[in-house]
């Protein structure tokens, strides 16, 4: 028999069918979307970092008994500081520790030892560590040397027209930024001197003492000496 609702067909009871089984099981139909994981990697959006630096300023071998020490920076707009001790005895903070400049005061016992600086602002930080050691005084010269006896010698002796060795030298001294010479006796002695030499050293027969120091901005170190005997063999003429 045919049947007389040509609108009527297998399709439509299929849809039929699916709406009445999930009405009475009391769920929604529900789609299959495409898995994530499926769809490859995510490229984030972009992140913008902000480039931040800072320093400490300042002299950090001294000899001192007190110095004051600055904060550079880049990148911050108001940042707040904090400086502290990380290592170290015989010094300490004077003052406030939270602005951009400190200043330490440095005892007798004082060697070396760590300053810690922190900027902030919100959640940037910078941090910087700066190790400050105890300047000392100049060593004690080598000694005293001369074209004759390169090697230094505690005595010499020059001709007093000998111009060749009329010059005296030390090696040079580390940390030392001049030198102090004396002459003993001084009368009638002409000599010039030029950081650690003795450009020229006029002086009559007899006998002498040179001695020679290195000097830098903590003070100056111990002397080194030599004996000069300065003898007359002058030209001779027929």
């Amino acid at each position: 028999m045919k049947n007389s609702n040509p609108r009527f067909n297998f399709r439509h009871c299929y849809a039929l069918l699916i709406v009445l089984l999930f009405s009475c099981i009391g769920e929604e139909p529900s789609f299959i979307e495409d898995d994530p994981a499926s769809l490859g990697p995510r490229t984030p959006p972009p992140v913008r970092v902000l480039q931040t630096q800072c320093n400490i300023t300042g002299d950090f071998t001294t000899c001192s008994s007190s110095e004051v020490y600055r904060a550079t920076y880049s990148g911050f707009s108001s940042p707040s500081f904090s400086w502290s001790i990380l290592s170290g005895s015989g010094l300490s903070i004077s003052g406030s520790s939270a602005s951009s400049t400190v200043r330490l005061n440095f005892t007798s016992g004082f060697t070396s030892g760590q300053l810690l600086l922190e900027v902030e602002q919100g959640l940037t930080v910078c941090s910087k560590i700066r190790v400050i050691t105890k300047d000392n005084v100049p060593p004690r010269p080598s000694l005293i040397s001369t074209n004759e006896n390169p090697n230094g010698s505690t005595n010499h002796t020059i001709c007093s027209f000998d111009l060749a060795n009329s010059e005296f030298f030390v090696d040079p001294v580390p940390g030392a930024t001049s030198y102090e010479w004396r002459v003993t006796p001084s009368s009638g002695v002409n000599y010039g001197t030029s950081l650690n030499f003795i450009d020229y050293f006029y002086a009559p027969p007899g006998a002498y003492s040179i001695d020679v120091r290195a000097v830098n901005s903590c003070g100056a170190g111990l002397w080194s000496g030599a004996g000069v005997t300065v003898t007359d063999c002058g030209p001779s003429f027929p």
